[in-house]
């Protein structure tokens, strides 16, 4: 007994060390979820979290709210059930693969137990946690202790083990194996057959007192049984096998769920209770500890929790989708993602985008570009090919009804090839036309390729065999030697070999006459994909065991990439050959560097087009709406993204990653242990707030508090105290009258970087006129009479600084346009003498209303004290900004106009002339309005570059966490110019920047709800999807950033009717340097062409209201200009010149004039020019 106790004590300490050890190391955690049916669901022993397990291999761990926590992946097959250990600490889950697992709660694999021989279908945990048992397909049963000891084999039948329960008591076990009902002793010995019933018995439960055994068939039937052998009732409650059965925790209903889709709950005398119904099945139910819910599971990837009624109450999902297919575009600068949920992903990591691509009604398993990436073909489940523009646009798609399984494209683009389900292949041109059909396999096609000259193609079939065939349908060469279904095929760089792997495990190496030349082993499961390096060295597998291989010419294993948690599906590799793609059951697709193995980033994308890009080191970037859905797990403990977000946070980290934009990555350490925050618990009292913090390794930081999502105190503990209290009067600015106030405390670390989870309070002040007064309510607070709400306008432009190195041309009419267009529709909403607008630019004429920091300051600060908490304010900002400080902690700085040059280094500069983000936030944080909104057309301040612009707005990745954090203390909705150093060009064919133009035309119709309403969001979010089309159609890059307050709602900030007219600007034409000589000098010596280009540019400073744009440059894409000869003769000037678009002419002008009239004689030239171009 001693030598047990001690060998028990030293099991603890280890599982204790074994889960205790990681619970410091925060994991960032994106909801992927399951991938396939969930098939059994459990709750913990305190009903706090949730265990899902299916047939995607893996089991997960979530807390109520929904939020996944840990990820459980070793099985390489199903998972058919999975438990809680009765104390919580632990899990075991049982699998297809013959194995049963125990781990710990964050994931870790402890024990692995195998003595099956085939399918684990059923466990169960004794009450004491000390053992559990398992049965399976194999007939067998087996005890097991947690040290991974096998206890007791228990009887062995030959019908599968269906289900097991331990009564509560712990004193007896229940076996259903086939049509068997048996109780057994704790032991494992069977005390007495319980039934032989005609159907299999598929669920069985135990009552709390131990006295009744409840048990489902696969007919249908449910049936309750006293522990002593006597059948109390049986009913017919479903109509398709019952999956499960329970009790409730006082015993008093009964629990089915079945696969005809209903869940019942029964009394104990058999009278049916409440029914709920979810199409089309479920495959598992249980009770919650406390017996008020129901927890279910399905084939929908999702569990779910219901009330006793049937009202569902919480969903267990994850958002991400298995990728089935994968291909780098031949330029290397897109790549293409497959998935299960019918949609094809294009990857544009310069625009920061993953743009779906629909078409299919099943999962997307292949895709071909063409050689010149103009087309490709996408096929999938749904039996449908869709052939494409190389930007994803469909051109046209096979009909369904052809069963279309695999497809290729020839490298010229000009032949598609198919392969459907009865093993036929089609041949098709270019438009879709059906050129040849063949019947070239016995069963459904599984792969095609095409041979790197295009003469030739191969087919892989489910029939165990390969083709070679000609584009003229000839069957040239035949592989056989497989022994089951092929899955891929691939040819050699060089086209004279030819890779085949099947479901036997084995990649075949074969010379194309069909000559087998070697068989590789390198898999123990299945061989999804094959590739070949550029060079024909090497050759890469990817297999169901969760990695892909790099083999030589021998067959050799040279290099692994390891990091999937689920089969590798698909592989390809970049143009280049120095990264390598595949994509995973798991829900990921990951880039590796293809001469290390070293993975360089997992990509995941969720919903339909957001996205998230992460490193091993713990960076990361996502799209704004995958933002929202991530955070981090410690523990067992949800810590909010935000908290970790600035240390981690690398806007444009995929774009630098494959060396596609140029930028250095932070160097950054590993995500290690945390320092953590104090807890938090806080209460209110009259008008006091008292605060309690509870120390722990992070020791005291400072403590912020948050009025309705602002932050209207930085720091409430500045002596460090452990309780403190706050008076709420201070506040009342801020505070709603008679509605709740949401008060909100977050405690930081000493160092200040981590931040608790957000401590919530409600405070309901009261409305009085006159003076505040105590009652036994609480605090009355003093409010002013109630009036409707008021819009407050800041628009600053500046566009002439101090010399004339930062000029710029638009800024002032960006910032006049956006006022003008906001008042007024501010005015339609609001009404007139509730719109307060202000306009700062350096056009002005007025002291007052110039742009200076000084005008600035001053505006905030009278909005400040005019405007109230049901207000909305709106700031508008067009000039330089720049980011100033280390990556980290660097600050946004918007530069004002009496500064020289972008050089911040000089703090007295800084004071004087710049606006940090720090400023901005004290400024808007003073404001009470609670609706706030900021779009920053803020041009990146540097030189002027002889190359496509004379002038280019950029935020780079420390500008934008500089206006994240500002964001985040202000509770503001905030677009931003540029994101990630991609480039917002302001010389565009639009007279204004790009930002300020997509707003305003959204504004103008395009992006209002209802038809009317200038809604926040949907104004945001249509101009961050319209930047980037417009920056490309004139050569350039562009994604603004957007930012919104967590679980902030949108809100209308005016409305469009006839009287409100949106100043939008038309296309111009865009027109560069030009050039002149006269014909004997060989020289420009009247200076025609500086003459012309002061009148273009005094044509471009009208902005919005220009009909041309001139930029000074000597190129531009699609620009046009006028080269011409001039002959002077006395004082008259004869001009014979060409309009040019690019390189290419576009007509003939003709002009003459006095020598000192050159005005004339330009406009002239100009006015011949713009009639070409628009006749």
């Amino acid at each position: 007994m001693p030598n047990q106790i001690i060998r028990l004590i030293a099991l603890s300490c280890l599982l204790w060390m074994r889960t205790a050890s990681p619970a410091q190391i925060p994991e960032l955690t994106i909801p992927v979820g399951h991938s396939d049916d969930v098939t059994t669901v459990a709750f913990s022993p305190d009903g706090q979290y949730v265990l899902t397990a299916g047939l995607d291999r893996t089991a997960k761990l979530w807390n109520r709210q929904g939020q996944e926590l840990a990820t459980f992946s070793k099985h390489t097959n199903y998972i058919f059930d999975a438990a809680f250990s009765p104390d919580g600490q632990y899990i075991i889950t049982a699998g297809d693969d013959a194995t049963v697992v125990l781990w710990n709660l964050q994931g870790q694999p402890l024990h692995t137990y195998e003595s099956h021989l085939g399918w684990v279908r059923c466990l169960a945990f004794s009450p004491d946690g000390q053992r559990f048992v398992t049965g399976g397909q194999d007939g067998q049963a087996f005890m097991w202790d947690l040290r991974g000891r096998l206890v007791q084999a228990l009887p062995a039948y030959s019908a599968y083990y269906n289900s097991l329960a331990y009564s509560p008591d712990g004193q007896y076990i229940i076996s259903a194996a086939g049509p068997l009902l048996v109780l057994l002793d704790n032991k494992g010995q069977t005390i007495r057959r319980i039934a032989q019933d005609s159907q299999a018995v598929k669920a069985v439960a135990f009552s709390p007192n131990a006295r009744l055994i409840a048990a489902g068939t696969e007919g249908g039937r449910l049936m309750l049984w006293s522990r002593t052998g006597d059948k109390l009732w049986d009913i017919a409650a479903h109509e398709q096998a019952v999956a499960s059965v329970d009790f409730s925790r006082d015993g008093s209903q009964i629990l089915s769920s079945s696969l005809d889709g209903s869940i019942k709950t029964w009394a104990e005398s058999g009278q049916l209770v409440h029914a709920i119904s979810q199409a089309p099945c479920f495959n598992d139910a249980v009770f919650s500890p406390d017996g008020t819910t129901i927890l279910s599971s399905g084939p929908d990837t999702a569990a779910h929790l219901w009330s006793l009624e049937g009202e569902l109450l919480q969903s267990f999902r994850g958002y991400a989708h298995s990728v089935l297919s994968v291909a780098f575009a031949p330029d290397g600068k897109s790549f293409l993602t497959g998935h299960d949920d019918g949609l094809a992903r294009t990857w544009l990591p310069l625009l920061g985008l993953a743009k779906a691509l629909s078409g299919h009604n099943g999962p997307v398993v292949d895709i071909a570009f063409s050689q010149d990436g103009q087309f490709l073909v996408t096929a999938g489940g749904s039996g449908r090919a869709v052939f494409r523009d190389g930007s994803g646009n469909p051109l046209w798609a096979t009909p369904e009804e052809d069963t279309i399984q695999a497809a290729t494209l020839a490298p010229d683009g000009q032949t598609i090839v198919t392969g459907d389900g009865n093993g036929s292949i089609q041949w098709r041109d270019r438009q879709g036309a059906l050129l040849q059909t063949v019947k070239g396999h016995d069963y459904p096609i599984a792969d095609l390729a095409f041979a790197p000259d295009g003469k030739t193609f191969a087919s892989a079939s489910a029939d165990t065999r390969a083709r070679l065939w000609s584009l003229q349908g000839d069957s040239l060469a035949t592989f056989a030697g497989h022994e089951l279904d092929l899955f891929a095929v691939a040819f050699s760089a060089d086209g004279q070999y030819l890779a085949t792997s099947a479901w036997d495990n084995l990649v075949k190496l074969w010379r194309l006459d069909g000559q087998e030349m070697k068989t590789i082993s390198v898999f123990e499961d299945v061989v999804n994909d094959i590739a070949f390096t550029g060079d024909g060295f090497y050759m890469l597998v990817a297999g169901d065991e969760r990695s892909a291989l790099m083999l030589d010419a021998s067959g050799l294993l040279t290099r692994g990439f390891f990091g999937h948690k689920s089969g590798v599906t698909s592989l390809s590799l970049a143009p280049q050959g120095r990264f390598l793609l595949t994509g995973s059951r798991d829900k990921t697709a990951r880039i590796w560097d293809l001469h290390t193995g070293v993975e360089l980033a997992t990509l995941i994308s969720l919903g339909r087009e957001d996205w998230v890009v992460t490193t091993a080191s713990g960076l990361f970037d996502a799209s704004p709406g995958a933002l929202r859905q991530l955070y981090y797990v410690l523990g067992l403990e949800v810590i909010d993204l935000e908290q970790l977000k600035e240390r981690y946070y690398e806007p444009g980290l995929l774009p630098r990653l494959l060396g596609l934009q140029e930028g250095v990555i932070r160097d950054v350490d590993a995500l290690g242990a945390l320092e953590l925050y104090p807890k938090v618990s806080a209460r209110i009292e009259d008008r006091q707030l008292f605060i309690e913090l509870e120390e722990r390794n992070g020791g005291l930081g400072k403590l912020s508090l948050f009025i309705n999502k602002k932050e209207v105190l930085e720091d409430a503990n500045p002596g460090r105290r452990t309780d403190l209290e706050v008076n709420l009067s201070d506040f009342e600015k801020y505070l709603l009258e008679g509605k709740p106030n949401e008060i909100i405390i977050r405690a930081y670390n000493n160092e200040g970087w981590l931040k608790s989870q957000p401590y919530t309070l409600s405070y309901r002040p009261v409305s009085r006129k006159g003076q505040e007064k105590e009652t036994e309510g609480g605090f009355l607070p003093a409010f002013r009479p109630t009036r409707d709400p008021h819009l407050f306008i800041l628009s600053i432009g500046t566009a002439d600084y101090a010399g004339q190195r930062l000029d710029l041309r638009f800024p002032d009419k960006d910032a006049a346009d956006m006022a003008g267009a906001l008042a007024a529709a501010g005015a339609a909403l609001f009404s007139v003498e509730n719109v307060h607008a202000r306009l700062l630019s350096t056009d002005s004429k007025t002291a007052d209303a110039v742009s200076s920091k000084e005008n600035i300051v001053r505006s905030f600060q009278d909005i400040a004290s005019q405007a109230r908490p049901e207000d909305l304010f709106l700031l508008y900002l067009s000039g330089h900004g720049l980011a100033y400080g280390s990556s980290e902690k660097a600050q946004f700085y918007y530069l004002t106009k009496d500064i020289t040059s972008e050089d911040l280094s000089d703090p007295t500069i800084r004071s004087n002339y710049a606006i940090s983000t720090e400023e901005f936030t004290q400024w808007l944080t003073a404001i009470p309005a609670q609706k706030q909104v900021m779009m920053l057309d803020a041009c990146n301040s540097g030189k002027v570059v002889e190359s496509l612009l004379s002038a280019t707005r950029s935020l780079n990745p420390s500008q934008i966490r500089a206006l994240d954090r500002m964001q985040g203390r202000t509770g503001m909705f905030v677009l931003a110019g540029s994101a990630a150093d991609k480039v917002s060009y302001e010389a565009s064919q639009y007279g204004q920047g790009l930002l300020t133009f997509s707003l305003l035309q959204g504004m103008s119709g395009l992006a209002l709800r209802g038809g009317q309403y200038i809604d926040v969001m949907n104004l945001f979010q249509y101009a961050r999807d319209k930047v980037p089309e417009l920056a490309e159609a004139i050569g350039g890059i562009q994604t603004p950033m957007l930012a919104f307050p967590l679980g902030g709602e949108s809100f209308d900030v005016g409305l469009i009717n006839e009287q409100v007219q949106i100043p939008v600007a038309r296309v111009k034409p865009v027109f560069i340097r030009n050039n002149f000589q006269e014909v004997n000098a060989f020289d420009d010596v009247l200076n025609l062409g500086r003459h012309l280009e002061d009148y273009l540019r005094e044509i471009t400073a009208k902005g919005a209201r220009a009909s041309l744009i001139y930029v000074d440059v000597p190129e531009y894409q699609d620009a046009y200009s006028i080269k011409g000869l001039y002959e002077l003769k006395k004082e008259k000037v004869f001009l014979r010149a060409k309009l040019f678009r690019g390189r290419q002419p576009l007509g003939d002008i003709k002009a003459e004039g006095q020598g000192q009239q050159l005005d004339a004689l330009v406009e002239e030239v100009l006015e011949q020019a713009l009639r070409i171009i628009n006749p």
